[in-house]
Order: structure tokens, then sequence, then C-alpha cells
């Protein structure tokens, strides 16, 4: 009896896993795995699932201008980045014989910013301005002495009347153009290419007069804080605050977009 029933049990157990085995078949011959319902589904899940499908595809992304990617948020965090670039070399050119050096960190972290391979504006800035921090006194002390001859140069002139004065005064402009031109390549390549002082003039003095065009465009830009001051004074204490915050930083940027392409050229050997 005992052998029996549990060949019994073996029976009954054997057609019961064979109706779950047709009921899982019925099951799956009525679902589609694309997410639309069979012949075999009913008429309700076929018009929840047409339903559905229209809603997902017109459902607006509601956080799309905070993606990566994304033109506006892009642009505000590149005006971030310069703003924090211009503060950062506004703050280190106040010991005055640091102006040299965080020039040439500005113009150093510009360029990467131009070329995408900027690693956090600070620091790139202070990696950069702890690198050229002794060299940088000889050009910052070149710097500061054409500086002040050329502002006694043209306060000299400009107080006398006679027409050699005028004269001068005119001689002295054209010195302070070319000397704007030098310097407007100087801290760029001293920032980006290991030279001595002599090498490095010589170098800028040579692409100034064979690169025309990107001079004038240089001085262009460098100089539109000075004509607005001796030009347009209203207008510059207006926009002072703009140009304490962004402006040197904005004007680095425009300048290596400008020199990239020579410097592309300088690093290949051209």
């Amino acid at each position: 009896m005992g052998k029996k029933k549990e060949k019994a049990g073996a029976a009954g157990t054997a057609k019961q896993e064979e109706k779950k085995t047709v009921q899982s078949a019925e099951n799956i011959a009525a679902f589609d795995p694309t997410g639309a319902v069979s012949p075999a589904g009913t008429d309700g899940n076929r018009a929840a699932a047409e339903a559905e499908e229209p809603e997902e595809e017109t459902r607006p992304d509601r956080f799309q201008m905070f993606r990566q990617g994304n033109p506006y948020n892009d642009f505000m965090s590149r005006v971030f980045d310069l703003a924090l670039l211009n503060i950062l070399w506004l703050i280190c050119c106040i010991p005055i014989i640091t102006i040299g050096d965080s020039t040439a960190a500005l113009y150093y972290v510009a360029l990467k910013i131009v070329r995408g391979k900027d690693h956090g504006i600070a620091k790139e800035f202070f990696h950069s301005f702890r690198e050229n921090f002794r060299q940088s006194i000889g050009y910052t002390v070149i710097l500061l002495l054409a500086a002040v001859l050329l502002l006694l140069s043209f306060h000299y002139y400009r107080s006398s009347g006679s027409g050699a004065s005028s004269m001068a005064y005119g001689v002295t402009i054209t010195i302070a153009i070319l000397i704007g031109a030098v310097f407007s390549y100087v801290f760029p390549l001293f920032s980006h290419f290991s030279n001595t002082i002599g090498r490095t003039f010589s170098n800028a003095a040579r692409l100034a007069v064979t690169n025309l065009k990107r001079t004038a465009l240089i001085l262009l830009i460098n100089c539109v804080p000075f004509a607005l001051y001796l030009g347009f004074p209203e207008i510059f204490y207006r926009t002072f605050l703009i140009w304490c915050l962004i402006g040197t930083g904005v004007s680095a940027f425009l300048v290596c977009l400008i020199l990239d392409p020579v410097f592309a050229r300088l690093e290949k050997g051209e």
C-alpha cells in the first residue's frame, strides 16, 4: 500500500506540474516582449499600453537646462571661470613686484581654457605662479620701468606747449604702441615657453612684426580700458566694477584665442 501511495502521489504531482507548464505556456503566448499585448491579451491592457506610449514621448525634460552640455550652462560656467581668474590675477598683483608673475599665470590658465585643458582655475593659476616666481621679477622690473618712463614722458610733453614738445609727444605715443605690441607677446610667451628674458623679448618682437593683424587685434583688446579712461571717463567709471571682476580675464581669453594658432606652430617647430 505504501508503494502504491507513492506511485499515486508521484502521478498526481506529475499531472499538477503538467498543468502548470501548460498554463505558463499560455501566459507566455499572451505576452509580447516588445511591450504590446498579443491577441491573446485583453482589450483593456491594449488600450492602456497605447495610452501610455504618447505620454512618454511628449513628456518635457524640466531639468535639461541644468544638464552638462547645455549651451547656457556651459556659457555661465565659462563666465564664472574667467571671473575667478580675473579676481586671482587682481589679488596677486597687489604686492606690485608680483605683477609679472600674476600676469604670466593669467595667460597660462587662459590658454588652457581656450584649448579645453583646464583642470581647476585656482590650481592651475597657483601652479604657474609658484613655478615662474623668481624669473618673473625681471619681467616685472622691466615692465614697471617702461611704464614709469612713458607716463613721465606723456606728462612732460603734454604740459609743454611748444611745437617740439608736440612732436616729441607723438614720438612717445609711437614708442608706447611699439612697447605695448612687444609686451602683448612677452607674458603669453613667458607663461608657455621656457626661455631667458632676452630671448623671450626677442621672440616677442619678432612675432609682433610677423603677425601684424594679430598684433593689432591684441593691442585693440588690451587698450580698451585705457581708451575708455582717456576718451570716455564717465563710461569707464560706470563699468569699472565690471573690469575689476571679469574684464581682464575676458581680455586674456580673447588674446589667447588669437595667439593659439601661433603657439601651435611654435610647438611643432615651424
